[in-house]
């Protein structure tokens, strides 16, 4: 467990990195909040977000290779789900947080929102350089 005035280590934030850059993309979020609610098929998933099979199965491929997601054949079925907390994490934040305007420019409510974390930022750096 980290203490409050240690930095992550690279290798740490370089792994999150890896698994943000792989859901970073609207369509496989919604895939892996579908997979959250339970295992589902490529074509069960193709007919809830209205896309392609082929481009759900990118999709499901894609987040299989960041160890996202685990596909489990079922006879002739492929049913997928989650195997990465970070999915969960992630969307458990944005609905957290989906109130927050999408226009942050010059939003009083969102800047007051973020002064405690810029006075803990600013507070870290002072101690780091004393």
């Amino acid at each position: 467990m980290l203490k409050d005035n240690e930095l992550i280590p690279e290798h740490h934030l370089r792994r999150v990195c890896e698994t943000l850059r792989a859901l970073t993309h609207p369509d496989r979020l919604r895939i892996c909040e579908l997979l959250l609610r339970g295992d589902c098929c490529v074509g069960e998933l193709a007919r809830e977000i209205a896309l392609k099979p082929n481009v759900v199965s990118q999709h499901l491929n894609h987040l299989k290779a960041y160890g996202i997601v685990r596909p489990q054949r079922d006879g002739r079925v492929v049913y997928y789900h989650v195997v990465s907390p970070a999915a969960g994490w992630l969307l458990g934040c944005i609905r957290k947080h989906m109130h927050l305007p999408a226009d942050r420019g010059g939003d009083a409510d969102l800047d007051r929102d973020a002064e405690p974390v810029v006075a803990q930022v600013r507070q870290q750096r002072e101690n780091h350089q004393s």
